[in-house]
């Protein structure tokens, strides 16, 4: 039985290895595995295993950090190692090796101050005995970091999918308990892992990643993780089928964009006043690729805006202004997706788009700040916590001192008196600061008549958004 399931999950993943690096959260949450480890050791010269290595997310970007650590990347699928591998050329890192073995059938002898493991551990009917295998690979006073999703994550989507599934014939979804120990959606499943592989729980984050997707990329999402297997398992005109009643099914939860939120709750959205902020790569007006880090010879003031979103209409004039009056701190605005795009003002789906877009809020709002803009699916803009118009404040040394989940020109003043101490303003949600009506309405016809429907039907909805975000992100 073991054998079965392993070779379809080796099957499975050879076939998504292509799109599956292109997932946003498996990024974010390798972000945060960095983290974990620079927060349980200070050595530099590490030996780190990751099993069940897939493309490479969380090795590459552990490698690209801890350049003096050397990493063994481990995985089943030669798909996904090929990918990987490129990944790490296309990357640069050069201290990472790669090793197609089964993680139920490991094979080596080294020993590892650190093993990691993202989202592999559900998959496996035996689960308890690999992490035993684990962490006998550990030296002294090593650790074992694994992921896991919980029982929110990838709903309602997940069980309408399932459901369709089921009803057009794939034995695979019908054989699949949602509800099972293994899937280790609960803490007690993860708990009850370890006590059957005798391993002790050192820390037990339940933090989480949340940002809006669009029926097309929930059915591309499906089409490239483990759902992969049962859509394989349809015949052609049933996988239609599926495809469309669960587009008909999706529609009916979006919001007024279009969007269902992603809840992949497993990590951290955004740092917290604070905590090291999240560096991220993003373009210029003119072209030039450049990252955050780039700009911490100074304190950043970094803020999110687009054509359409009167909140950041009615920020952004006295941003600039405080960008006069401190010129010795950088002032970023990073474009987002537009918060009301209709007919005059579209969406994007290219980077193309996405950069003529940034140049006319420039053009539009006469903004005076250097205007960074990221990928087209807004990876920089997800990982600090995908909403329309925020504020982070962050010193020269990398931490968070500031975090308003709407932009508040008060609070930011006060912040910005004490830019250069260790002050560190903790509250971070902060009522919107409405803009006038005029203003408004102005902003909101630039994306087109409709825009103004929508923005009265959804502020509401708009609202809760912020403050739910809010109380996730200071989980």
């Amino acid at each position: 039985m073991q054998e079965k399931e392993q070779e379809y999950a080796k099957t499975t993943f050879d076939k998504v290895a292509n799109k599956y690096d292109e997932i946003p959260f498996f990024k974010i949450s390798a972000k945060q595995v960095v983290s974990i480890i620079q927060a349980h050791t200070t050595e530099a010269e590490l030996d780190v295993l990751d099993v069940a290595c897939g493309t490479g997310n969380v090795v590459l970007e552990c490698a690209s950090s801890m350049n003096k650590a050397n990493f063994d990347a481990m995985d089943i699928s030669e798909g996904m190692l090929a990918k990987a591998e490129a990944n790490a050329k296309e990357t640069g890192v050069e201290n990472v090796s790669f090793h197609c073995q089964d993680i139920t059938k490991l094979e080596t002898a080294k020993k590892y101050d650190v093993i990691t493991c993202s989202y592999a551990l559900f998959f496996l009917p035996e689960a308890h005995k690999v992490l035993q295998t684990l962490t006998g690979l550990l030296k002294t006073d090593a650790i074992v970091i694994f992921t896991s999703f919980l029982a929110e994550a990838f709903e309602p989507s997940g069980e309408i999918l399932l459901t369709l599934l089921k009803k057009y014939g794939s034995n695979s979804a019908k054989e699949y308990d949602k509800d099972k120990w293994e899937n280790l959606k609960h803490v007690k499943d993860i708990e009850h892992l370890c006590t059957l592989a005798d391993v002790n729980i050192v820390e037990l984050q339940t933090k989480k990643i949340r940002y809006g997707m669009d029926v097309d990329e929930w059915w591309e999402l499906f089409n490239n993780t483990g759902y992969k297997g049962m859509l394989m398992e349809l015949t052609e005109e049933d996988y239609e089928r599926v495809k469309s009643e669960y587009y008909e099914a999706m529609f009916s939860h979006a919001d007024m964009d279009g969007e269902v939120e992603l809840v992949a709750d497993s990590y951290f959205v955004g740092p917290k006043a604070g905590e090291k902020y999240i560096d991220f790569e993003a373009t210029t007006l003119d072209g030039k690729v450049v990252a955050l880090s780039d700009y911490l010879d100074k304190p950043i003031v970094l803020d999110t805006g687009s054509i359409t979103c009167p909140m950041y209409a009615n920020t952004q004039s006295p941003m600039n202004a405080l960008q006069d009056e401190y010129p010795d701190v950088h002032f970023l605005l990073l474009y987002v997706r537009e918060a009301h795009p209709v007919a005059r003002t579209k969406g994007v789906k290219t980077i193309e788009e996405k950069m003529d877009n940034a140049k006319s809020t420039k053009e539009i709002y006469g903004e005076k700040r250097e205007v960074l803009v990221d990928s087209v699916d807004g990876y920089a803009h997800k990982l600090y916590g995908a909403m329309p118009n925020m504020t982070y404040v962050i010193g020269t040394d990398g931490i968070v001192k500031f975090r308003a989940n709407w932009t508040n020109i008060e609070a930011l003043k006060k912040v910005l008196l004490h830019i250069d101490d260790d002050t560190i303003e903790e509250k971070s949600h902060y009522d919107v600061t409405k803009p006038p009506p005029l203003l408004a309405i102005k902003v909101l016809l630039l994306g087109g008549v409709r825009a103004l429907y929508e923005f009265a039907v959804g502020l509401p909805q708009l609202l809760r958004q912020h403050a739910e975000a809010d109380r996730i992100m200071d989980l």
